[in-house]
């Protein structure tokens, strides 16, 4: 995706987990060199429990951790809907939110640095183009409608007039060509919807 992206003149950002599954150096780097942004998604707080102050010890550990590798400018909470934290609590607190910009030398987070009241924010968790639907956390407050029914819909909206701004937030390994993969990650998505529809 990142190939293609940059092949079409599009700039992107990539937020990795620090999990095994995920954090792949070789690759975070070659995506930055192709002038993508690499950032940090991050679950401290789902990490350590709802500890405050363990979270932000982890949160620097994997920072540096990362840093090692890429840049990194912004960070964007992982959702984690298993875990009853809200990974955005660790800046909660004004003290907080001050050592991520000041101490930490980040520019935002996603979800709380950035007015999407004219964004239209579209996203693909649960496997579905719908906000609410299987979606406990990736949330944004906009004033732009920006659901779909289906992949169709939602290509014709890109093909139509869409928004001026938009937001467009997915998970790669949902749209592998690779039909393994795919059928992996579908039934992956399934499972968690399920248990996502219990916890309501």
């Amino acid at each position: 995706m990142a190939k293609l992206e940059h092949s079409l003149g599009i700039k992107a950002t990539y937020y990795f987990r620090i999990k095994k599954s995920s954090f792949h150096p070789a690759i975070m780097k070659e995506i930055e060199d192709m002038g993508h942004e690499v950032g940090y998604h991050y679950e401290n707080l789902s990490d350590t429990n709802g500890d405050l102050k363990s979270g932000l010890i982890d949160f620097e550990k994997h920072l540096t951790t990362f840093r090692k590798v890429v840049q990194v400018k912004t960070i964007s909470m992982h959702g984690r809907p298993l875990k009853p934290y809200d990974n955005r609590d660790l800046w909660k607190s004004k003290e907080n939110h001050d050592v991520l910009l000041n101490k930490f030398g980040i520019l935002g987070e996603v979800y709380l640095d950035i007015d999407y009241s004219d964004i239209a924010y579209v996203n693909d968790t649960g496997r579905n183009w719908r906000t609410n639907q299987s979606n406990r956390r990736d949330h944004v407050s906009s004033n732009i409608n920006a659901d779909f029914d289906s992949s169709e819909a939602l290509l014709n909206y890109f093909s139509g007039n869409p928004h001026p701004k938009i937001c467009f937030q997915i998970h790669p390994e949902r749209w592998s060509d690779d039909k393994l993969e795919w059928v992996t990650q579908w039934a992956k998505d399934k499972a968690m919807n399920t248990i996502k529809k219990i916890m309501k």
